[in-house]
């Protein structure tokens, strides 16, 4: 998907951008069945979120990647905006980031460009308890 992906965007020059949702645990190891919900929650929340052409997948055992196809980053991030709202309102904490791929990087650079987003994001959370 994602080559085919890459050629289209290198012939026609439309915009791609890639989000990356990683959803945080909300138990300790041992509590799978809770993240499992949480995991269906979180995919359910991003099926409902994104638009009808982008492509949604989960990639890792918390993570999601968001293929917006015809996409600048500006309308990703408020894809992004959404997404994050959708989350609060579910009581899912995740870490969402966002790459955009250009005629110099391709699609693979922007999803690690979204990667490293959302892991500078991990840093600054501030978590309330209570």
């Amino acid at each position: 998907m994602l080559a085919s992906e890459e050629i289209r965007c290198q012939k026609f020059g439309f915009p791609v951008s890639v989000i990356i949702v990683e959803v945080e645990a909300a138990e300790p190891k041992g509590e799978e069945p809770i993240n499992d919900l949480i995991l269906q929650r979180a995919a359910k929340i991003i099926k409902t979120v994104c638009r009808q052409d982008d492509f949604c997948a989960r990639i890792g055992e918390r993570e999601f990647a968001i293929l917006c196809i015809e996409c600048h980053i500006s309308q990703a991030d408020f894809i992004r905006e959404r997404l994050a709202l959708g989350f609060e309102q579910g009581k899912i904490t995740a870490d969402i980031g966002i790459g955009e791929r250009s005629p110099e990087k391709g699609l693979l650079d922007a999803m690690e460009t979204a990667k490293s987003a959302a892991h500078e994001q991990k840093k600054f959370r501030v978590k309330t308890e209570g």
